[in-house]
């Protein structure tokens, strides 16, 4: 689930889950304004995600630190469980990389 699809990094995301072979059940708008991923995923808005889609730990691909924690906040407001933790898989990481749970290691 790619959370705040408003974000210019959602796009991003969206392609670090296609090279990881992750499937995103939708992307959510959050806020009003534009959407940052292609046609091939579902864009809902916050108020008609369905339970199914809140069971989905959320991708939180967003630059600004105070932002991203709005966006984290609001999520688990609306039910969502967490923020998932995703790694592009052509990224380079040092072995002794430790990653904690909610990050997002762009390409």
């Amino acid at each position: 689930m790619l959370y705040a699809a408003g974000s210019p990094l959602a796009i991003e995301a969206e392609e670090s889950c296609a090279r990881a072979g992750i499937e995103i059940a939708a992307a959510v708008r959050n806020v009003e304004g534009p959407v940052y991923v292609t046609g091939a995923v579902r864009v809902v808005s916050a108020a008609d995600v369905d339970a199914s889609l809140r069971a989905c730990e959320v991708v939180l691909a967003l630059f600004t630190p105070a932002n991203r924690k709005a966006a984290y906040e609001d999520a688990l407001g609306r039910g969502f469980p967490g923020p998932a933790t995703l790694v592009d898989p052509t990224t380079t990481l040092a072995r002794s990389a430790e990653l904690g749970h909610g990050v997002y290691v762009n390409a």
